[in-house]
């Protein structure tokens, strides 16, 4: 595994903590380059950014195109205005 940030090489590590509520442990990836850490929760949200990204990048792009029904609609108008010349 490569680290998104750097390129460099991912150590598979167990995360331990939490003194005063109890002990917890996760697994995750660790840069041995740049430090960067990846686990469960930052790779889904991750996915979940990229994806509504993804979806704002298309709902931009549907706004640019004209629908059939808006074409006419705007054809429509545009012939009633010629009538008053």
């Amino acid at each position: 595994m490569h680290c998104e940030r750097c390129s460099g090489k991912m150590s598979y590590e167990g995360f331990y903590g939490g003194e005063s509520s109890g002990v917890w442990f996760y697994p995750g990836w660790r840069c041995i380059h740049c430090g960067a850490l990846v686990d469960q929760v930052i790779a889904l949200n991750r996915r979940l950014n990229q994806s509504a990204l993804r979806q704002e990048q298309i709902d931009e792009d549907d706004d640019d195109t004209v629908s059939p029904r808006r074409f006419a609609a705007a054809s429509k108008s545009h012939l009633d205005d010629d009538d008053d010349f």
